[in-house]
């Protein structure tokens, strides 16, 4: 929005695979990867980040697209490059969110003031022999923090949450941990 009033100017390409492009002056700006974190066998984890002024709460309804929208906002100015998100964007987007695979659970939107998360479970009861626990998978289908407490907050609770074997991020930008 405010590049062109600057007098910058930009494009942006999506390809199928980006190192061939090299040969026209073109290289990746970003990248993102797939993660899977399997939480089998690690027991009990001590999430507890002191005291950063990030309390987490569930978010729904017309203040959810609010919050997520604001804080997109601030999230997206700090990074070069990254697009903007319009309120017709926003919609079309929550309402794809709540669209509930048959096998899934809804779509559960988590945030606090500076970060949120959006995540799905799918319940997995067939438990894996000698486990003694169900496979529960967690996708996080959007995960923004703007600062590193909101990072911590929102990782503690997808670490934390009771009956989940794995968590698949999908869209992990590179700098994340």
């Amino acid at each position: 929005e405010g590049s062109g009033r600057r007098g910058e100017s930009g494009e942006g390409r999506g390809g199928s695979e980006a190192g061939i492009y090299g040969r026209f002056g073109c290289s990746p700006a970003t990248r993102r990867r797939s993660v899977v974190v399997d939480r089998r066998g690690l027991g009990r984890l001590d999430t507890r980040s002191g005291d950063d002024g990030c309390e987490l709460r569930v978010l729904t309804g017309p203040a959810c697209q609010d919050h997520l929208a604001a804080t997109w906002q601030r999230w997206a100015h700090a990074r070069s490059g990254e697009v903007s998100r319009s309120d017709a964007w926003w919609h079309l987007e929550l309402a794809r969110w709540d669209r509930t695979p048959s096998d899934s659970a809804p779509a559960v939107t988590v945030g606090c003031r500076d970060g949120y998360v959006v995540y799905r479970i799918t319940p997995r009861w067939d438990v894996p022999s000698g486990s003694g626990r169900p496979g529960h998978r967690l996708e996080v289908i959007e995960f923004v923090a703007v600062d590193p407490p909101a990072r911590r907050a929102l990782w503690a609770h997808l670490l934390d949450m009771d009956l989940v074997a794995e968590i698949h991020l999908g869209d992990l930008l590179d700098e994340d941990p």
